[in-house]
């Protein structure tokens, strides 16, 4: 079990709104997220973004927090976190280099993670993690879903992206140059077939 941190951002006491707040989570002291407090038929529950992760570690203690006079809460577990698992997808012909997948700690998964290639250095990638659009002090500001906490775990993440997409791009082009010889292949075999025909025409 990951260590758990909850504390209440944002709390509206309002009966005629379903959302009720926000509360910022971080997990294993490594990774921080935020998630949205709603009001339902049967009570409080979270709304997570577009991202899962393990909910009831997050659900229990983000409504723990949310319902004690404090405004925190915390669920004891082991500290730090790394990359358990990556994926990504090689986007050919798009502004994206391609798009992956990162699971941290086996308790949060982190989707549509976009990999840019460096226009100036062929081969050199940076990644941005998802965000949503916001406003601050009337400007208007992109935020990330979930975010590292640690320069470990944002080094990790990037590195893992990276290699997942390589790893990637080596199978969509050897799939590529399979597809070009069995083309050929199958060119080569209609010739012949074509001779076979002509040969066995001019023999009547």
């Amino acid at each position: 079990m990951v260590k758990v941190e909850a504390k209440v951002m944002h709390k509206l006491d309002n009966e005629e709104s379903a959302y009720r707040g926000t509360v910022r989570v971080v997990l294993g002291e490594a990774l921080s997220t935020s998630v949205t407090v709603m009001q339902g038929n049967n009570g409080l529950f979270i709304s997570f973004p577009s991202y899962f992760s393990e909910k009831e570690a997050i659900t229990g203690t983000a409504l723990k927090a949310f319902s004690d006079n404090s405004g925190k809460a915390v669920l004891k577990g082991d500290t730090g976190l790394s990359v358990t698992r990556s994926f990504a997808s090689y986007l050919e012909n798009s502004s994206k280099a391609g798009i992956g997948t990162v699971v941290v700690g086996d308790c949060l998964k982190i989707d549509s993670i976009s990999i840019y290639e460096k226009k100036e250095r062929q081969g050199d990638y940076y990644v941005n993690l998802p965000s949503r659009k916001g406003e601050k002090d009337g400007k208007e500001k992109y935020y990330p879903y979930a975010y590292p906490l640690t320069t470990k775990l944002s080094n990790e993440i990037e590195i893992k992206m990276i290699e997942a997409l390589e790893e990637s791009r080596r199978l969509a082009e050897a799939k590529e140059k399979d597809q070009g010889k069995d083309e050929q292949q199958q060119e080569k075999d209609e010739r012949q077939m074509e001779e076979e025909q002509l040969h066995k025409e001019k023999g009547r």
